[in-house]
């Protein structure tokens, strides 16, 4: 546990609410039980991990060696609870109002924490009555426990923290959503020691499975499915298509964006056009891109980039003139608007542009 521990809290800070948070509320939850003796153990073993884990991060942040995002602005941000709860709950309304599997899957994970904390409610109620409790029936409470109270800490965690300020961090707790269709195998598990359940809910398997199958056959024999996953295999996105057929015709291989557009030009380009990520100043952003790539002597396939083009949506036109004064050509892709410079480089100390 505390190899395990230690190795999550020190390469992510999402550990701590996934499964550090919630296990020492479940380690609470043994005083209950003849396990008593372990709870500190465990606390001990939780309070240990988190503390070596977390120095040996700040350790390797201080020492400069890796460059790690700042969380600055990105954690603690209190005072926005209320917009970061709005943004979430209204994500969630357009989910249910567009009826379609995304309003599905919402409604089954909601449906599947309540059943779940309505058996918790029950479980808890016979420990503390201490009737029919045996080693199975213990272990199954302890697992729904950690379920409920993990669902609850991931979903609203960053809405406490006030981070939610679009729809994509729901990819910060889809977490409870996986969890939630997961839990159905032991919701069906537990009702099925009821006799009137599988009665019921057998009957019901059956036809499902039998329209599942029908619809699966019908579904292949009307639809193109080798072409289906041949378009999937090989997406390619109008707007890359169009960078990539303007840098054959405008020879250009290296270039800089917004987040967004590096990341979905670079992924997506049929012709190895490469373009990385910079802050809206026009300095370097690292973030989940090799440092590498940046600068010329580097190792590697793309250790030696020669930048010359510049996507400016989202970026500061002016502090692009600043570093690379005029442009020799300017042209679009659909929404993007694509400079192109005399080449440039990046120095390491400034992380900005500098023409050679």
């Amino acid at each position: 546990m505390f190899r395990f521990g230690y190795s999550g809290t020190n390469s992510d800070r999402q550990f701590e609410d996934k499964y550090t948070i919630p296990l020492i509320v479940f380690t609470f939850f043994l005083f209950i039980k003849e396990y008593r003796q372990r709870v500190i153990r465990i606390l001990t073993v939780n309070i240990a991990y988190f503390l070596t884990g977390y120095s040996l991060f700040l350790l390797i942040k201080n020492s400069g060696f890796v460059h790690i995002i700042g969380t600055k602005g990105k954690i603690f941000n209190f005072e926005n609870i209320g917009d970061s709860f709005h943004t979430m709950i209204g994500q969630y309304k357009y989910y249910l109002s567009s009826v379609d599997y995304r309003s599905l899957i919402v409604l089954l994970t909601v449906f599947s924490f309540f059943i779940l904390t309505y058996i918790l409610i029950i479980q808890l109620r016979k420990i503390i009555k201490q009737t029919g409790i045996d080693i199975q029936f213990f272990q199954e409470t302890g697992y729904v426990l950690f379920s409920v109270v993990f669902s609850v800490i991931v979903l609203f965690t960053p809405v406490i923290n006030g981070t939610y300020y679009s729809p994509a961090i729901l990819r910060y707790n889809i977490y409870f959503i996986y969890l939630g269709i997961f839990n159905y195998a032991y919701i069906f598990f537990y009702f099925s020691k009821n006799k009137i359940f599988r009665l019921v809910f057998n009957p019901v398997i059956l036809i499902v499975s039998v329209y599942l199958m029908v619809y699966t056959i019908s579904y292949i024999k009307n639809h193109n499915i080798k072409k289906g996953m041949a378009d999937f295999l090989n997406y390619y996105p109008e707007i890359v298509r169009c960078v990539d057929e303007m840098a054959e015709k405008h020879n250009l291989r290296y270039g800089v964006a917004h987040y967004w557009n590096a990341k979905l030009i670079t992924m997506f380009s049929g012709k190895d056009v490469r373009v990385y990520t910079v802050h809206h100043d026009m300095a370097i952003w690292y973030h989940v891109t090799n440092q590498n790539w940046y600068y010329k002597n580097g190792k590697g396939r793309y250790g030696e980039p020669e930048f010359n083009f510049v996507i400016t949506n989202d970026l500061d036109t002016l502090a692009i003139r600043n570093v690379l004064d005029k442009p020799e050509k300017d042209f679009r892709c659909g929404d993007l608007k694509i400079l192109k410079f005399g080449e440039y480089q990046f120095d390491r100390n400034t992380r900005k542009p500098i023409i050679e």
